[in-house]
């Protein structure tokens, strides 16, 4: 359909697209809700859609109109689905011989495992991938992307282009038989290739690369935060150890190759561990990218809007403006844009603690105004005098934002409103416009 295609989606009312929800409960029904699925809207944006029982004759008799007209049909049933309708590609070649009829089962329509019945997974491991993945001393491990579904759907759109193809060159149709599994052994021929040329197999990586190293996912601060991390080239190990503030790795002849980091890479990938776990993920990846020279990131999401922001300038705006910065480690404030500019208030995780406001009531005391520096993704924001509040979730949802620390006292709703406030003002003040931070007196609980 993307490609100009007219495409119909024949469906049954009895077996709708799962993409239309399977939550079968009256409201499905009375607010049409399997029209309205995101998912259902997205795969099947361009095409018409008709639904048809095709186990009764006038099902199977609308289903024949269409046919005479069409160019191609495309059906991902399982083997024996089709044929027992009586709409075999045979039957279908026969109502119209210009037909290209794509069938798509998992494992084929011929052979011992044609019979068999499969799901995206299924075609995983029969494609042999959990034996290729995970580590060593793991059992088969699933990726569970279902690599089959998508995988088995491009083969079958380009299956059907190579068929057009054939069509205009002979003006004759042909049944093209595609077993989605073959679709996924691109992916394990390598090994077997090392498999037969060698008799043996390497040792599965895991999260690391062949080529590339270190190459991983790595632990951060809080609950289910990671950090993946891929080196392509010396001069990215050298950013990486210049991050992490780790000269004496950088300067480590041993590791100063991808060969000799290969043979250390259990040592480089704990000594990774030991910075990545007392670090915030988006500072790190942050100050990362920008070792890599790519200083853009998606920000801030509003009510479901991504706004594409470039960090670097509004830290510069901010430092510019700023009077005294109040962070949460001497790392964070060295990694601020701005070089010597504001005073630094270095506090421990206690950030409203009696530093803190002592600074603040410093800064207050002088006329100057105070900043809080805190680096996830908003790493500045502005209020009035030493009315300070803590981002970590500025960029989150407002349910995570409600459950940051220092918001713990307020009801969800003042929580919520003044999350949503905020955003909004971080947003404005990024795009260079007039902030309305949420007033003084709201926040003077948590200054």
């Amino acid at each position: 359909a993307d490609l100009g295609a007219d495409v119909i989606k024949v469906e049954s009312t009895e077996y709708a697209d799962w993409f239309r929800g399977t939550d079968q409960r009256p409201p499905y029904y009375e607010e049409q809700t399997y029209e309205k699925q995101s998912k259902f809207a997205i795969m099947n944006r361009g095409k018409r859609g008709i639904t048809l029982d095709l186990t009764s004759p006038k099902g199977i008799a609308l289903f024949h109109r269409l046919l005479a007209g069409a160019h191609a049909v495309v059906d991902s049933y399982s083997a024996d689905v089709m044929p027992r309708l009586g709409l075999s590609a045979e039957a279908l070649l026969k109502i119209n011989p210009k037909l290209q009829v794509v069938t798509m089962p998992a494992f084929g329509m011929s052979g011992p495992w044609a019979s068999v019945r499969a799901y995206g997974s299924t075609l995983e491991h029969g494609a042999g991938i959990p034996t290729v993945t995970g580590r060593e001393q793991d059992p088969p491990t699933m990726n569970h992307a279902v690599f089959g579904d998508p995988i088995g759907g491009l083969n079958g759109a380009v299956a059907a282009i190579l068929g057009f193809m054939h069509q205009k060159k002979t003006g004759k149709g042909q049944h093209i038989d595609l077993s989605q599994v073959q679709g996924l052994l691109p992916l394990t021929a390598k090994y077997a290739v090392e498999q037969s040329a060698t008799g043996t197999l390497r040792p599965r990586p895991g999260n690391r690369h062949n080529d590339y190293v270190p190459h991983g996912c790595f632990p951060c601060v809080g609950e289910d935060r990671w950090l993946t991390i891929a080196v392509r080239s010396d001069q990215e190990w050298h950013g990486l150890c210049k991050v992490m503030r780790r000269p004496d790795l950088a300067a480590d002849q041993a590791l100063a190759t991808v060969g000799g980091r290969r043979k250390n890479e259990d040592r480089i990938e704990d000594a990774i561990i030991m910075w990545s776990r007392m670090t915030q993920v988006d500072p790190a990846m942050t100050a990362l990218q920008a070792e890599g020279s790519r200083r853009s990131l998606f920000g801030p999401v509003l009510d479901g809007q991504v706004l594409p922001v470039d960090i670097e300038p509004a830290l510069r705006r901010a430092a510019g403006r700023a009077d005294v910065l109040v962070s949460y480690t001497r790392d964070e404030m060295a990694a601020f844009p701005g070089g010597d500019g504001p005073d630094c208030a270095l506090t421990s995780e206690a950030v409203f603690g009696a530093p803190s406001r002592q600074w603040a009531a410093d800064a207050t005391a002088q006329g100057r105004q105070a900043w809080l520096a805190r680096f996830d993704v908003a790493p500045t924001a502005r209020f009035q005098a030493c009315h300070c509040i803590e981002l970590p979730f500025v960029f989150d949802t407002l349910a995570a934002f409600a459950d940051a620390p220092m918001l713990r006292g307020l009801a969800p709703t003042q929580a919520a409103s003044l999350a949503r406030t905020t955003q909004r003002a971080w947003i404005a003040f990024i795009r260079g416009e007039t902030p309305a931070w949420p007033a003084a007196p709201h926040l003077e609980r948590l200054a």
